[in-house]
């Protein structure tokens, strides 16, 4: 039987009872009345009690265990709780470690067992009550916090690409003007052009990754590489800033580390190229100098901080020396959290945002591993960190070069004064070395022979709202000796695809009329008669984040390109996609 009446306008705690024995249940009611609660419904079963709470949606149930019916109380608290959210405390005579477990099992807020005396009911509910405010509250606090999350991610995205469309015009602009610049102050004056906005790009990809890397959006992906490999690629990429500061650069790997290992190389080459980089910049004279090791073997106290994980892997030790400035001792810990430099007025002599070091310390955590340095004011600083890689599977080492072939290859010997390869050295670039975005920028156009097709000449078609964007890439199309024809939008791509043979077309993704995504969905779909459905397609974008690349192949796309272009990296995709469709003769 169910004894019901509207919820007061109180603002007294609403309660319902559910207990089988009326006389119970009206005792209860009375003593929780006396105490200042409200009961707007009493009710016998577990069916009843279920369709009370979602009707009145009480702040607390007393629930007894034992109930007439089908439905039990524990039953009828499991479901009240997961429909409705309201806190149930049970009431009960049976106290046995069987009926307790089962009870625990629907989460309840608290547990009395009859008979019990007022203050125990009192502060039973009280508690309860209390907690499920908690909860509440910190339930809202979590949803709004995931979707600030949510927003934010959404807003750095969108300004990501916005950035990057502006900068994609600065800066392939920039280099075209190069190209046509005789006068030795005009390069002078572009080349300043340049230094700032890869300044600008490398701030902005920091940014994004310390705010993904704080919403924890960030992942590793693992996959087998070579770690002399790594080293070299970030040495190669401050050869041109080391040699116009007159620094020697040298690197070294350990000839007993695995040639192959596993792990993540693009997260492992932000951190090293970050360090080696500051080295760099922060030195005048002198050397900067990488040297890689393993864990030492024999049992020690670094072995068992840093242990060397599964068999065949290997926990590595990193070390970046230099001969700068130096760091004091009071900063050497501080230097790793966000917004943090080495002094007051290193941000306004050196530039940087004090976001490098952070990140580079989440990242190795990430990796298993930890970051520290040491230093000597003015005589030059030493950072190390470590990193656990797993064993690389035996298809990929059967295959790797030995660890004791020279580390520089035929583009610098393992110890060598840092020098461009090819005559003078360009006008050094700050922040010519690999990120996780791709920051570095090769030599500018100026720099590439006119002529160097990877076989023969291809007829792309470049689809891109940007008047600007579309002439930086048929000029770089044209340089490598391929013909191309614009469009402004997916339509307008459309129609010049039926009207006319292509090779291959770049593709914007967001364009107004129709989008790259609906674009290329026609053309797979042979929606549009004279348009090939296996037509190369390739992704021309700046939405340039994690899982982007991916994204953009999952649908559809054959290759990908992101903005800032980078003539390097422009080439050598499309002719990737050509090899792949058969366009041009493979190797």
């Amino acid at each position: 039987m169910t004894q019901s009446q509207p919820i007061p306008e109180s603002s007294r705690p609403s309660v319902v009872i559910v207990d089988d024995e009326q006389i119970v249940a009206l005792d209860i009611r009375r003593t929780l009345e006396r105490l200042g609660y409200a009961v707007p419904a009493m009710a016998a079963d577990g069916e009843e009690a279920v369709r009370v709470a979602g009707e009145l949606r009480p702040d607390l149930v007393l629930m007894d265990i034992r109930l007439r019916g089908t439905m039990d109380g524990i039953e009828a608290a499991g479901r009240i709780s997961t429909q409705y959210g309201v806190p149930v405390v049970f009431l009960t005579a049976f106290s046995d470690a069987a009926t307790l477990e089962r009870a625990k099992s629907c989460g309840p807020f608290g547990f009395l067992v009859k008979p019990f005396e007022e203050r125990e009911l009192h502060s039973t509910i009280e508690v309860a009550l209390l907690k499920h405010r908690a909860v509440r509250e910190l339930d809202e606090a979590r949803r709004a916090a995931e979707n600030a999350s949510i927003a934010k991610s959404a807003f750095l995205a969108g300004m990501s690409h916005e950035i990057r469309n502006s900068l994609n015009g600065i800066l392939g602009m920039t280099d075209l003007a190069l190209e046509s610049a005789g006068d030795e102050e005009q390069r002078d004056h572009l080349v300043t052009v340049l230094e700032s906005a890869e300044t600008l790009l490398a701030l902005l990809n920091d940014v994004l990754d310390f705010s993904r890397l704080e919403a924890r959006q960030i992942r590793l992906v693992e996959r087998p590489f070579e770690p002399a490999a790594v080293v070299r690629k970030v040495m190669r990429s401050v050869q041109s800033e080391a040699a116009r500061r007159g620094l020697a650069l040298s690197w070294r790997v350990a000839p007993e580390i695995p040639p192959m290992l596993a792990g993540d190389p693009v997260r492992l080459t932000q951190v090293l190229a970050n360090l080696v980089g500051n080295a760099v910049k922060f030195t005048h004279a002198g050397v900067v100098s990488v040297e890689v090791a393993p864990v030492p073997s024999p049992p020690s106290l670094f072995e068992s901080l840093f242990p060397p994980g599964e068999p065949g892997g290997a926990t590595l030790l990193f070390t970046v020396r230099d001969t700068g400035i130096g760091i004091a001792e009071d900063r050497l810990e501080s230097i790793f959290d966000m917004y943090a430099q080495a002094s007051e007025d290193t941000g306004a002599t050196y530039g940087g945002a004090g976001l490098g070091l952070a990140i580079c310390r989440q990242l190795v955590g990430m990796m298993g591993g930890s970051i520290w340095a040491r230093s000597t004011p003015g005589a030059g600083s030493s950072f190390h960190f470590t990193c656990r890689l797993r064993p690389a599977p035996a298809a990929q080492a059967g295959v790797a070069r030995a660890a004791t072939t020279a580390p520089g290859g035929p583009d610098c010997p393992p110890t060598c004064p840092a020098a461009p390869a090819g005559g003078a050295p360009r006008p050094a670039r700050p922040h010519d070395q690999p990120s996780a975005h791709s920051a570095s920028r090769p030599a500018p156009l100026s720099d590439l022979q006119p002529g160097e097709p990877a076989g023969r000449s291809l007829h792309v078609l470049v689809a891109d709202d940007s008047e600007v964007a579309r002439t930086i890439a048929a000029r770089l199309l044209q340089r490598r000796g391929h013909t191309c024809s614009t469009a402004q939008d997916g339509v307008e791509a459309l129609t010049r695809l039926a009207a006319e043979r292509f090779d291959l077309v770049l593709l914007n993704v967001e364009m107004p009329r129709m989008n790259g995504f609906e674009t290329l969905r026609r053309i797979r779909n042979s929606m549009h008669p004279g348009v090939s459905p296996a037509l190369p397609v390739v992704a021309m974008t700046a939405h340039a984040l994690a899982g982007d690349r991916e994204r953009m192949l999952a649908a559809g796309m054959d290759g990908y390109v992101a903005k800032p272009i980078q003539p390097a990296a422009f080439h050598e995709e499309i002719a990737r996609v050509a090899r792949l469709a058969g366009l041009v003769r493979q190797g």
